[in-house]
């Protein structure tokens, strides 16, 4: 149906009054068509009636339109080459020969996780276009919800109905510090006894490694924040790659910067974790590109055996 009458003249109709008016005959379109003539001549009077007007002087040889119907048919020819390419673009999207697929994640997830399935994807699907979004969990879920982004790598689990929410892989957390460090030569397993308060170096409050920090209970408080505190990960890592001091960081977050001064040593009984899910609009609304993006990051983490990193089971 296509007007508020509840018609039933659709894109059949439109087909047949171009390809008559192109063919200049009803026996032409219809073979073009291939259709019976009868079912043609009966398609066109179903548009006459519809109309209240006749579209062709059958008189003439060729058959063309009538006066009235000129203007009607060249626009029904037009809405027929927009209609054709809606849907070759739409298989198109289908078969991922064309799209888009926007990304949120955190910046400890660039180089094992994200680096790796963005190569994989862009070798099998290189004409679709690729945004990567970094910021807060709470806004990357916000971007999700608002069709910004198809897929958000957070931190944090949520609590909206509007969202679908899967646990990706668990990151463990740890003490970094520099090379040159006491504690990076400590010869045997390092306890919270062993961390200076005064050299540790956190994250500011608003931050989710700092909340995860506060929530553990086994945390001593003098260890939970520090007397030196940065807004990002990066100034934090920067900082501790110069020797400025030591933090309690996720092993993974050690890596965004990729320094070779950094070292990861695990605290005995520290088994706190940094889970991070899939955030993706309700089941049916995501894309296939976004789906096939999706893939090759599960992909990717198969790939981190070398990282005592927890995978669901």
């Amino acid at each position: 149906m296509i007007d508020s009458e509840n018609t039933n003249v659709g894109l059949r109709h439109l087909q047949a009054a171009v390809t008559i008016r192109d063919e200049g005959s009803f026996v032409r379109a219809a073979e073009v068509l291939n259709v019976a003539p009868s079912a043609l001549t009966e398609t066109i009077r179903q548009l006459e009636s519809f109309a209240g007007l006749p579209l062709f002087d059958r008189a003439t040889r060729p058959v063309s339109p009538t006066v009235e119907a000129v203007g009607f048919i060249n626009e029904a020819a037009e809405l027929l080459l927009r209609f054709d390419r809606i849907m070759t673009d739409l298989r198109r999207f289908g078969s991922l020969q064309r799209g888009f697929v926007r990304v949120g994640l955190a910046p400890s997830l660039v180089l094992h996780l994200l680096s790796p399935a963005l190569a994989a994807f862009r070798a099998e699907h290189p004409q679709i276009e690729i945004e990567i979004h970094d910021d807060s969990v709470d806004k990357m879920a916000e971007m999700v919800r608002d069709s910004i982004i198809d897929l958000g790598i957070v931190a944090r689990g949520q609590s909206d109905p509007t969202l679908e929410e899967e646990l990706l892989f668990s990151d463990r957390f740890g003490l970094v510090c520099h090379r040159d460090h006491p504690l990076a030569r400590h010869p045997g397993p390092i306890t919270f006894d062993d961390l200076d308060p005064a050299h540790i170096i956190s994250l500011k409050p608003h931050t989710g490694i700092s909340r995860l920090l506060k929530q553990y209970p086994n945390l001593p408080d003098c260890l939970q924040s520090g007397m030196v505190q940065t807004n990002s990960t990066i100034s934090l890592l920067t900082l501790v790659s110069r020797n400025n001091g030591i933090a309690l960081m996720p092993q993974l977050a050690m890596d965004v910067i990729q320094s070779g001064n950094l070292v990861f040593r695990d605290i005995e009984g520290f088994d706190l974790k940094h889970s991070f899910f899939v955030l993706s609009r309700r089941r049916g609304q995501t894309t296939a590109a976004a789906a096939r993006f999706l893939f090759h990051l599960r992909q990717a983490l198969q790939n981190l055996a070398n990282l005592p990193v927890d995978l669901p089971r």
